[in-house]
């Protein structure tokens, strides 16, 4: 009798050290989940969604001060550099009508012109958010903690062997030389500062600003990267093959901006392709023109797609993984601490 009860007292404590275990093991597998959880870095192109000073319309009147700040920050640099060269202002208006057949960045003025008026569109996207409000302006750059170095400029490592190369040798070997050395020495170093950030200041409007707006408006991101293109390509006064070959490479910068969380990689690529048509031309080799041909747009499609199937290997080995931190989550906690 004696040993039933211990036999009925040792079932009884198993079960209930059985019971304690599930306990723990539910509880560790919640805390993993919910770990997991905060690894996942949220969409991009629907990122504002996440901040709760989040509306519909707030978009729309960041745009509106976008637009007024950009007019008179892009004026500004345009009349500063009409009146350093001692010029007028008309000619820098006709170098702007005249599209890419008038295009100019090897001159200080042509630089200023074309590639600095254009770089105002970060401090006025920056000042009209900060008005605006609802959102961080690191969120226009990423959804993994604002703009990575690190992703940038590995991209713009890949970009050099995968775009710069094929593009130099088609202007050097195969287009050949014009025999027009077109820069100035200030012209050169100022289309080296000014080049890039001409390429960054559109990603942060066009892959930032507009696709995350059209993302949350219609929260399905093929829509968003499909419209955002299209009034990218509307931008640029190409002929048919020319838009038709902008509105791809614009399509690819969206994709890689929804599939790497950001705007770096895009931007990477974007400051290679322009850099290397800007310094080829400028030294004589090619020339940048509105009119593409049939030839061109196939060749331009070949290098994007190149260089699309590289980013989605780094995308499977964890290049554009690494969160910083969730601006969204941030924003919330301070103000839900403030109300």
């Amino acid at each position: 009798m004696r040993a039933g009860k211990d036999h009925f007292k040792n079932e009884h404590e198993e079960a209930h050290i059985d019971e304690k275990y599930d306990e723990k093991y539910t509880e560790a597998k919640e805390e993993s989940e919910e770990a997991e959880e905060q690894k996942r870095i949220p969409s991009f192109v629907t990122y504002p969604r996440m901040f709760i000073t989040y509306r519909w319309y707030r978009p729309i009147f960041t745009g509106l001060l976008f637009g007024v700040f950009f007019i008179v920050f892009a004026g500004a640099v345009i009349i500063g550099a009409v009146m350093y060269e001692g010029g007028n202002i008309n000619s820098a208006l006709e170098m702007l009508k005249g599209g890419y057949d008038s295009f100019d960045v090897y001159t200080p003025i042509g630089a200023a012109v074309t590639l600095g008026s254009i770089a105002m569109m970060i401090p006025s996207l920056a000042i009209a958010n900060a008005i605006a409000g609802g959102r961080t302006f690191r969120s226009y750059a990423s959804s993994r903690g604002g703009w990575s170095f690190g992703v940038f400029i590995k991209s713009l490592i890949l970009a050099a062997f995968f775009v710069v190369i094929p593009i130099a040798i088609k202007l050097i070997f195969m287009t050949g030389r014009t025999g027009t050395f077109s820069f100035t020495k200030e012209g050169l170093i100022i289309a080296a500062i000014l080049g890039p950030m001409q390429c960054i200041a559109e990603e942060y409007v066009f892959r930032g600003l507009l696709l995350q707006t059209l993302g949350s408006w219609f929260r399905f991101p093929p829509i968003a990267i499909l419209l955002s293109s299209a009034a990218f390509t509307a931008l640029h006064p190409y002929n048919t093959y020319g838009m038709i070959e902008v509105f791809v490479t614009a399509m690819v910068f969206g994709i890689i901006a929804w599939m790497s969380h950001g705007i770096e990689a895009g931007a990477a690529l974007h400051v290679a392709y322009n850099m290397t048509i800007f310094f080829c031309t400028g030294f004589g080799f090619g020339e940048v023109s509105s009119h593409t041909t049939q030839q061109d747009l196939i060749f331009e499609a070949a290098i994007l797609g190149v260089f699309f199937i590289v980013m989605l290997f780094c995308k499977r080995f964890g290049m554009f993984e690494e969160v910083k931190k969730n601006d969204a989550e941030i924003w919330n906690s301070k103000k839900k601490g403030l109300a």
